[in-house]
């Protein structure tokens, strides 16, 4: 096999034959046929005996020789993928430490991706055809051949036949009496008619049936023990090369370890190989010796004297042998189920083998940055400052050089990182099947429906990362206290100095108590960092005991949770079933009503807006505490929960809420797209309206099979060409002009557009990147789909300027949610946390005609956005209890002072709603550098809780009170 073997079409398996030249070979030595004491029995068991041995020859090598050989071919092709990924693992030996790795990343993909094909192509060359075939035949040929034997068989008895025996039933006895008088009449001997053929009816067909049953049934075990056994492979090779890793990062490889783990791979291969030729034969040689052993019972059977009766008897059960009959035959489409539904077992542990694989990768990476940050921001520059303050003490050190130590960049730095190796996680977990339909367990035949992907990313947003987030808060919080104490020590020991006498003998032991003090301090940091790696390696280890097939099948039962309110717990009578009814149709009418006038309002409101084209600080900071979330309540909550209702969650597929005026636009525009009018789709909408769900749900549901890349702008924006066409090469890969990547992407290749406003400012060179980004849609909008996105006060503003919207075939608003749709986005995420929630001050449970006032009043408090819903969601949450949380009505807040802001606040917030976010540079070039106490009002602005500035600089709109805020200005006409 070749390198790409597994990345081509090549065929690693072949197809298996099967028919009466491919003869099995049998070692079993057959036990003696036993002769008759009647001669023309024994004539005719001879006969049957060397006929049925041939027909069993031909039966296996119909029905089962074709299992064999593919069932052979299975673990030696394993073996040359392997041998093959063996061979690169020595070839990478010489490579420098970045190529290295790399390299071994890819050798470890190609690994699983031959197993994977492979094991796809065992099941599709699982064909059931050839053992149906060869099953039918042999019932219709021991059929055909009970037709020829003779109906019956005359046998002479002699007298001693007749003997009566003590043990002897009575119907025995009166038929041996009733012989015995014949034999005495007939000179000693009695002449029989055997029913022949009837007794062949069991012997010979019936009773094959039952036998069948249970060599099937073992065969059907065995098959499934060799895929256990392949699935076992895999993952002794899948560590066999861990190891192998290992020893190639550290250059501690030998030839010896390789050519040793060559030898093991190979014998275990062989060990499967050689087991599928010994259960061939071992089936095979049971077939033949059974059926030696039922020549003899049929022997034993037509020897007795009331062989007759005893005949009727074992035929008397004839609807039991039609069912195992029929079983039987039905036995090669129900294990080929089985069989598939095995080889979906091992496809989808090779999957998940390899999403352990990767996680694991960037999960170390990201424990090594980690380590370093905090060692090159915290512990390098204490064991500085302790040698500084020690050649001090010496007499010899220079209070100048000592520096105050800092955590926030540390705490910084850490978020960042966590929030990449989030997006990381989340965006491999995508790539998963959606569902696989494995086998329950390889000792049953019950089938089991995984929600593959929906059940990782729950076990990494609420058992890894939710967690994880939560060790690093602690650990940054430990790490502040420790850089606290010792920044406190050094002031201290700073003050201490600088008031004492250059002669007062105490300095030196005030510095020797700091040291002490500091070194203290320094342990502490260096225990509670070791801590964190133990709490992150315990995380990850309970995290990759959750990925396994075993795991999920056992979970993915308990894993209906959105569902959980549509299960039955009781059982009702008629007559409450009744009233049950009556009851649901007049709630059902109130319902209406109620989310009908929230329908109304959205209408009436959408009409409207279509027709219209103590100090301030004290008081908005009032507003402002209104609407946003009680800190202890944000403290009391799972980090998971909070991810569900912040965006930051990244299973959104499994919360969708279909909206189907919004699918129909976007399904029409498609369609137009399609049909070869060529331009852009571009979504507007207010911060939090969903414009990125409804671009990756546009980009998913309709060009799921295309190339898509997902363009978000620089933090603070930028109007460079420049600068936009380094993020276009970064996002595809491509480097090269904006001709050579757009020639370079494939046909129908998707390209999403994020904060589209990002590239423009309200500046005299403002338009160059967008002006730029406009000529790249109008010129390969023919063979690309461009899907923008942006803010509706931006749009309508720049499109008054150069009619951008042209560009576009169509420019679809984020239309409002219903009352009824807000409710179902957040009783979806809510539920999914498994958390209960209660209505403050209500003590009985939450009845529907409750939740319809209750979203009412969201509808009301959010005008149908659903990003601010969720975040009034958090603000009204009032108590978190163990198992549940209590909320509380929202009420809209006063929001007089919002329309009494200073004239130079309004100026600022009205570039951020533009803009989204700016930092002060660009603000200065958006004024013109002519707003001479930016500064100061950006700060009154940031303490009166209006705005706020992130890790990158920029300032924008505190998300809680902004839908207020556009609200204000819109009524002024600002907007």
């Amino acid at each position: 096999m070749t390198r790409d073997a597994a990345s081509n079409n090549e065929e690693l398996l072949n197809t298996p034959t099967a028919g009466p030249t491919s003869f099995a070979v049998s070692e079993v030595v057959l036990p003696p046929l036993t002769p008759s004491r009647y001669e023309p029995i024994t004539r005719l068991l001879s006969e049957i005996d060397v006929h049925g041995q041939q027909l069993l020859r031909v039966f296996f090598n119909k029905a089962f020789s074709g299992y064999f050989e593919l069932s052979r071919q299975f673990p030696q092709a394993l073996l040359d993928v392997i041998q093959d990924v063996n061979s690169s693992i020595l070839q990478v030996i010489y490579e420098d430490r970045p190529r290295k790795e790399a390299s071994l990343m890819t050798i470890k993909k190609r690994f699983f991706a031959a197993a994977e094909k492979l094991v796809d192509q065992f099941n599709k060359l699982l064909d059931p055809r050839d053992m149906k075939t060869g099953i039918h035949w042999y019932v219709y040929r021991l059929q055909k051949d009970l037709s020829a034997f003779p109906v019956t068989v005359s046998v002479t008895y002699k007298k001693e036949d007749f003997k009566i025996k003590p043990n002897d039933s009575p119907s025995l006895k009166w038929l041996k009496f009733r012989r015995n008088l014949r034999a005495l009449l007939s000179g000693g001997t009695v002449r029989a008619r055997l029913h022949y053929r009837e007794a062949m009816q069991y012997y010979m067909r019936d009773g094959r049936f039952e036998f069948l049953l249970s060599w099937l049934e073992a065969f059907r075990k065995e098959s499934l023990q060799s895929l256990t056994e392949v699935e076992a492979y895999i993952a002794y090779c899948d560590k066999k090369f861990d190891t192998l890793f290992e020893f190639t990062r550290s250059d501690t490889l030998t030839v010896a370890q390789w050519e040793e783990a060559t030898r093991e791979l190979a014998d275990r291969a062989d060990a499967l190989v050689k087991r599928q030729d010994h259960l061939a034969t071992l089936f095979f040689d049971r077939l033949l010796v059974e059926f030696r052993l039922n020549i003899d019972h049929l022997r034993t059977h037509l020897e007795q004297i009331d062989a007759n009766y005893l005949t009727r008897i074992i035929n008397s059960d004839k609807a039991l042998h039609r069912r195992q009959r029929d079983r039987v035959l039905a036995f090669a489409d129900e294990w080929r189920k089985t069989m598939g539904l095995a080889a979906g077992r091992i496809s989808l542990d090779t999957t998940l083998r390899e999403l352990k694989w990767q996680i694991d990768h960037d999960f170390k990476e990201f424990r090594r940055r980690i380590d370093s940050h905090v060692t090159t921001t915290i512990l390098e520059p204490v064991g500085a400052t302790l040698a500084q303050l020690d050649a001090w003490k010496d007499g010899h050190g220079d209070s100048k050089g000592l520096k105050k130590l800092e955590w926030k960049s540390v705490s910084l730095l850490l978020e960042k990182d966590f929030k990449a190796l989030s997006d990381r996680l989340m965006q491999s977990s995508k790539s998963l099947p959606d569902t696989r339909t494995v086998l329950a367990s390889i000792e049953s035949s019950e089938s089991t429906s995984i929600p593959v992907r929906r059940l990782v990313q729950h076990y990494l947003e609420y058992d890894f990362l939710s967690p994880l987030h939560d060790e690093i808060d602690r650990f940054c919080k430990n790490l502040k206290d420790n850089v606290v104490n010792m920044n406190d020590q050094l002031s201290l020991t700073l003050f201490s100095i600088d008031n004492s006498n250059a002669d007062d003998i105490a300095a030196p032991q005030v510095i020797a108590n700091a040291i002490d003090e500091i070194r203290q301090e320094e342990s502490a940091a260096r225990k509670t960092k070791h801590e964190l790696s133990l709490g992150f390696g315990a995380l990850a280890e309970k995290l990759f005991e959750a990925f396994s097939v075993n795991a999920m099948v056992a979970t993915s039962v308990e894993f209906g949770y959105i569902s959980r309110d549509a299960r039955q717990k009781k059982v009702i009578s008629r007559i409450g079933n009744l009233g049950q009814a009556i009851r649901k149709f007049f709630v059902d009418k109130i319902l209406i009503l109620i989310y009908s006038r929230s329908e109304g309002i959205r209408i009436a409101r959408q009409i409207a807006s279509r027709n219209d084209s103590g100090s301030v600080t004290d008081r908005v900071l009032e507003v402002i505490s209104q609407v946003t979330p009680d800190p202890k309540i944000i403290s009391a909550l799972p980090h998971y929960y909070l991810n569900l209702f912040s965006g930051r969650s990244n299973i959104g597929e499994a919360f969708w809420i279909v909206r189907e005026s919004d699918d129909r636009i976007i399904a029409q525009k498609v369609h137009q797209y399609l049909g070869g009018r060529h331009g852009g789709i571009l979504i507007t909408g207010e911060r939090n309206a969903g414009k990125t769900a409804i671009c990756r749900r546009i980009a998913e549901k309709h060009f799921a099979h295309s190339k898509q890349f997902h363009l978000f702008p620089p933090a603070d924006g930028s109007a460079r060409p420049e600068d936009f066409l380094a993020k276009l090469q970064e996002t595809t890969g491509v480097k090269s002009d904006l001709t050579g990547i757009m020639n370079s992407l494939p046909h129908h290749t998707v390209v999403v557009i994020h904060d589209l406003e990002l590239w423009w400012e309200r500046t005299p060179q403002g338009m160059q990147a967008f002006e730029m980004i406009m000529d790249m849609i109008a010129a390969y909008s023919d063979r690309i789909v461009f899907i923008a996105n942006m803010n509706p006060f931006a749009a309508e503003l720049i499109h008054a300027v150069n009619g951008f919207k042209d560009r576009f075939i169509g420019v679809m608003p984020c239309s409002p949610m219903s009352s009824m749709e807000l409710k179902n986005l957040i009783l979806t995420r809510h539920r999914s946390s498994g958390l209960e929630f209660a209505l403050d001050n209500v003590k009985s449970d939450v009845s529907e005609i409750a939740l319809a006032r209750l979203f009412n009043d969201y509808f009301n408090y959010t005008e149908g956005n659903p990003g601010v819903a969720m975040n009034a969601w958090l603000s009204n949450i009032v108590r978190v209890e163990e198992n549940r949380v209590v909320i509380r009505a929202p009420r809209r807040p006063d929001t007089e002072v919002l329309d009494a802001l200073p004239p130079a606040w309004n100026l600022i917030i009205l570039q951020l709603i533009l803009h989204k976010r700016m930092s002060e540079a660009k603000l200065l070039r958006v004024f013109r550098n002519d707003f001479p106490d930016l500064l100061t009002h950006l700060r009154s602005l940031v303490r009166a809780g209006l705005i706020g500035r992130d890790v990158d600089g920029c300032y924008g709109l505190n998300n809680f009170i902004e839908p207020f805020v556009i609200r204000v200005f819109k009524q002024k006409d600002w907007l």
